[in-house]
């Protein structure tokens, strides 16, 4: 299968899970310290990308390919109706604006689909800390990408074996892009 070789990082709001496509529950779990996390915001990035590139070296991960999932934890989202492109570029302006963090730290996207457009927004500290400590191990990260886009919308304990199929079964989300960050 095109993805068996590939990582899945799933980032939730206090906690980093590592998944392989085949496997049964996580590869490990990295709970966020309160010294370099609170409530979505990256208190120290330093220390905090370290605590991951510790974590996942002691994974000894031997991919070179990954995808980060955001859960909706860390995420703001919001659909708008298709409308003409000011309208929808001012009501996504609007949204992009009301998220709680300063607007140098946003990571935006959005997605047109014929219902809509989603709208997605986080802080891209909490993913970028994920691509500097993958990057270090020579790890690729293909996408960043919100888990609603798969379905994904309920935080269980861990990832079902069927919701990691629905990440690497398909390679429609290359179409989506990267977050704007």
């Amino acid at each position: 299968m095109f993805f068996s070789s590939k990582l899945i990082i799933y980032l939730r709001r206090n906690t980093l899970e590592v998944y392989r496509q085949n496997s049964q529950g996580s590869l490990g779990k990295l709970e966020f310290a309160l010294s370099t996390t609170r409530d979505e915001e990256v208190i120290n990035q330093a220390k905090f990308e370290e605590s991951i590139f510790t974590f996942l070296t002691k994974l000894s991960l031997k991919e070179k390919k990954a995808l980060i999932i955001l859960s909706d934890e860390v995420l703001f989202a919001k659909t708008i109706p298709l409308s003409n492109e000011e309208t929808e570029a001012k009501q996504a302006q609007d949204f992009f604006n009301e998220v709680p963090f300063d607007p140098q730290k946003i990571a935006q996207k959005t997605v047109k689909t014929k219902n809509g457009v989603n709208l997605f927004a986080t802080n891209k500290n909490l993913f970028l800390a994920t691509l500097n400590a993958l990057g270090k191990m020579q790890i690729d990260v293909d996408a960043v990408v919100p888990a609603t886009m798969f379905g994904i919308t309920q935080s269980a304990a861990a990832l079902p074996k069927a919701d990691l199929k629905k990440i690497t079964s398909d390679c429609w989300w290359f179409k989506l892009g990267k977050f704007r960050y």
